[in-house]
């Protein structure tokens, strides 16, 4: 809950980190919590065994991890919501904190039966319903029943490309659900509208990547090779975490 101390209000900053080492950028530069995912390119997807083996030894903060067998839409298989249901039980089991997920029926209405069978898998488990809230039929419906299945946190860009043009959406949710569920933005958040969506919306908490590319080796100056393949990679910005936060105090913010 939003408090005051020395006139600072104090919200929850989630950096989004795609590989080990963008999780060791966000603890180490302030972030509250870090959910950890791979392949941001196509929305982020469920990290490797290998990934996720690493990062529960290296952990300091807390750590959700995004659970999503591919990109592409929120409407899963058999065999996909199979998968996804192993995946939680190995996140469980190496301990991490929580997990981001989100399911949708091809009528746009949640997936109930999957996110109870999710709830019943990941006890123990803090929640995120992750940007698929924005893809649904009534998102502002979509989020009271997430609270009654159990959800603490649901992930929004007020169903616009940005968080900072779905202020409006945002802000409902938040006078809405905001007692019973932990209303976070996400979508195009940086050092340049962070303050006022927090402003306009009275949100708690925010979620970003921070991302920029990683420098090239030099065999690849162009950022491709010889057949046309992307060789840029992306990772979390340390500067783009500092950039923020200076702006974020600027304006009364300090990170939980």
């Amino acid at each position: 809950m939003l408090f005051e101390t020395s006139g600072m209000k104090t919200i929850k900053l989630e950096i989004c980190a795609n590989s080990l080492a963008s999780m060791q950028y966000a603890q180490a530069y302030g972030a509250s919590r870090i959910e950890l995912c791979q392949n941001l390119e196509i929305g982020g997807t469920t990290p490797s065994y290998g990934c996720l083996k690493m990062a529960s030894q290296l952990k300091t903060k807390e750590v959700r991890v995004l659970i999503r067998p591919r990109g592409g839409h929120y409407c899963y298989t058999e065999s996909e919501i199979e998968q996804m249901i192993q995946d939680v039980e190995l996140v469980r089991s190496l301990g991490f904190e929580g997990i981001v997920i989100g399911a949708l029926q091809a009528d746009g209405t949640l997936d109930e039966v999957f996110l109870k069978e999710i709830f019943a898998v990941a006890s123990g488990l803090k929640l995120t319903f992750h940007r698929a809230i924005d893809a649904s039929d009534n998102p502002v419906e979509n989020v009271g029943r997430l609270v009654e299945l159990g959800f603490d946190t649901v992930l929004t860009s007020g169903t616009k490309p940005q968080a900072a043009q779905g202020i409006v959406t945002i802000k409902r949710l938040q006078q809405n659900f905001g007692r019973q569920i932990e209303v976070m933005a996400g979508g195009g958040i940086d050092q340049h509208n962070a303050v006022k969506i927090l402003q306009n919306t009275d949100i708690r908490a925010i979620h970003l990547s921070a991302k920029s590319h990683l420098p090239l080796p030099n065999h690849w100056p162009a950022g491709k090779d010889q057949t046309g393949t992307v060789m840029q990679t992306l990772a979390t910005d340390p500067k783009k975490i500092s950039q923020l936060i200076d702006q974020l105090a600027l304006g009364g913010y300090k990170i939980s």
